[in-house]
């Protein structure tokens, strides 16, 4: 059976119809509550990120319609932002990060 997509399995959530053209860095499938938790990141990383540009408690309660536990829940885990991560983004963030401190250590010592 060809899909909309014009492939032959099934493809596709309410997320988008194709999962070629799906904006989620990581598939809803992935996590064991599917787009619960999609959700949950997807409003904890926008409370971080208004947290980084200075908003206050309050604006952020009110825009968001959220309480001031859940703000406090999100400040505390933005820490923890690879956490939603599959193992091999993981490992790509990590060695990125690797990558850039080894050759910091090497511009230092060179001078």
């Amino acid at each position: 059976m060809v899909t909309s997509c014009n492939h032959y399995n099934e493809c596709g959530c309410e997320v988008s119809a194709c999962c070629l053209d799906c904006p989620l860095p990581v598939c809803k499938f992935e996590f064991k509550q599917g787009m619960k938790t999609v959700s949950a990141t997807l409003k904890s990383l926008r409370i971080s990120h208004f947290l980084d540009e200075g908003r206050s408690m309050a604006w952020i309660m009110q825009v968001m319609g959220v309480s001031r536990r859940t703000v406090y829940r999100a400040k505390s885990d933005r820490n923890s932002v690879t956490d939603p991560l599959t193992l091999s983004v993981r490992r790509a963030t990590m060695n990125v990060e690797a990558i850039a401190a080894s050759s910091n250590r090497e511009t230092s010592n060179a001078r």
